[in-house]
């Protein structure tokens, strides 16, 4: 019994004990989700569906934050040659195995889902969960669309659901192709130094070094994971006259060099360049789906593309910035952020507090109203069905508001993720009350996928129980979000400089 439990627990050794916590308890709710949805959910297809999901995310999210760990550990035990590591990596990679595919499976087996399609169905998200890990950065939004497209469109698209038994046959494919992908990959990987990838071209997997979760790679000179200011770029701070004071110089300039990636300026030529390639990408994608696929496939794949955006949207709002500044201003005592309070030039504490709210916010929320805009006006001309753009309105707005929140409590030295077991339990009860929230947000965005399908959609009968339990949600959600908002940045006024320890 006690070896058993070793090999149990050996998987999850590749991650600090907040992380294996965070990540169990993560589980158990999603458990218990399933069990609530085959009890509550009519049964049908869309009631083994909504059976499905959550032990398909669960088992997905433990490979996302325990799996992909063991890639790292098994590069760093090539790296130095460790006798027997071989043996230790394939038993804890088969214990999680053991764990997050066949014990679901039995799991969905008991509550009525087909055994083989499950199975299958849960070995090829693990395969596309190391894709995302050992794919560039610039790739991983591309993979986060794949499970929506595997559930929601099929049918119009002639392949069967996951909850068909028709689908063992598929999913063994995919799992097969991910896994031979996941293979060569990282083949490839093991020969390669992390100091010869760029910044968009740097695997998933090697962000993870330090615990830091989504931050700057290392092998960058702005990494984030180390929290110390950028000192590279000063040259960007052209001062025409060599014997102008120091107290002429642009103050929100020199903070975002002092600040680094991606607060640093950049070259309107630069800018121009990203947007051109980002919209010849975009166009040139629209362009095969509506030359390549019969109506109405092209709308569909739109919509479902842009609502699991919509959806998961808020795990992307931790891209903007948020991590660098948390790495900054609220991990431990950064002894050269506190020196820029005594550099000559800056101006008073309240200037210097303006200019750094001007200068973070313009890349935290001002990105985020950006992204909001612009997906709103991609729904409206690929999609149409203005009836659901309130909705989708109403989370960009919530991901914009939780923007500057994160911002205000990382300058205010306030981390963003205690370390505490009673303040995990309470971010973890957020997050998945957020999750239920945004779950019963797609719901209302159903009927138009189902319309654009040309499926029946969800019972109307229940639609106006779900419109007031959404709206009493996002009610609770922006309650909550302004109150943080008002304690942040009351907090970020205490102090008596920006740059100050608290």
């Amino acid at each position: 019994m006690k070896a058993l439990w070793r090999w149990l627990a050996l998987p999850w050794y590749s991650s600090e004990r907040v992380l294996r916590r965070f990540t169990l308890i993560i589980q158990a709710l999603l458990m218990v989700g399933a069990l609530l949805a085959r009890w509550l959910v009519t049964p049908g297809d869309g009631g083994l569906l909504m059976t499905l999901m959550p032990v398909a995310a669960a088992s997905a999210f433990a490979w996302m934050s325990i799996g992909q760990r063991w890639l790292l550990v098994t590069r760093d035990t090539h790296a130095l040659r460790l006798p027997r590591a071989r043996r230790r990596i394939i038993l804890a990679l088969v214990s999680l195995a053991t764990q997050t595919l066949l014990l679901p499976t039995l799991l969905l087996v008991l509550l009525g889902l087909p055994a083989a399609a499950s199975l299958m169905l849960l070995l090829a998200l693990s395969a596309l969960v190391l894709m995302w890990g050992l794919a560039p950065r610039w790739l991983v939004p591309l993979l986060g669309f794949v499970p929506a497209m595997l559930m929601f469109l099929a049918g119009p698209a002639g392949w069967p659901a996951p909850t068909d038994p028709g689908f063992a046959l598929l999913g063994a494919q995919l799992a097969a192709l991910g896994l031979c992908i996941v293979a060569l990959c990282w083949r490839a990987l093991l020969r390669i130094e992390e100091t010869a990838f760029g910044r968009w071209s740097v695997p998933m997997v090697f962000l993870l070094r330090g615990q830091q979760g989504l931050l700057a790679p290392s092998a960058c000179a702005w990494s984030a994971s180390s929290g110390t200011l950028s000192i590279a770029g000063l040259h960007a701070l052209r001062v025409t006259d060599p014997s102008q004071p120091v107290r002429k110089l642009d103050l929100s300039a020199a903070l975002r060099v002092f600040l680094g990636p991606p607060f640093a300026p950049h070259g309107r030529s630069a800018r121009l360049r990203a947007w051109l390639a980002g919209l010849a990408i975009a166009v040139a994608l629209e362009a095969l789906l509506w030359w390549a696929l019969p109506q109405p496939l092209p709308r569909l794949l739109n919509a479902v593309a842009l609502a699991w955006t919509a959806l998961m949207g808020w795990l992307f709002v931790l891209q903007f910035g948020g991590m660098r500044l948390t790495a900054l201003f609220a991990r431990g005592q950064a002894a050269d952020l506190a020196l820029l309070a005594h550099l000559p030039g800056l101006g008073t504490p309240q200037v210097c507090r303006s200019a750094l709210l001007r200068v973070t916010l313009r890349v935290t929320a001002g990105r985020v109203l950006i992204a909001d805009g612009l997906l709103l006006a991609l729904w409206w001309l690929l999609v149409g069905a203005p009836a659901a753009m309130p909705i989708l309105a109403v989370m960009m707005l919530f991901y914009a508001l939780a923007a500057t929140a994160w911002t205000l409590a990382a300058l205010s030295g306030r981390p963003i993720q205690g370390l505490k077991t009673a303040a995990i339990a309470r971010q973890v009860l957020l997050m998945v009350l957020l999750c239920a929230v945004l779950v019963a947000s797609g719901w209302l965005l159903l009927p138009t996928m189902a319309a654009l399908a040309r499926k029946p959609g969800p019972d109307s009968a229940i639609m106006p129980i779900v419109r007031v339990l959404v709206a009493l949600g996002w009610a609770g959600a922006f309650a909550w979000m302004l109150a943080a908002l008002r304690r942040n940045g009351r907090a970020f006024q205490r102090r008596p400089h920006p740059f100050l320890q608290r």
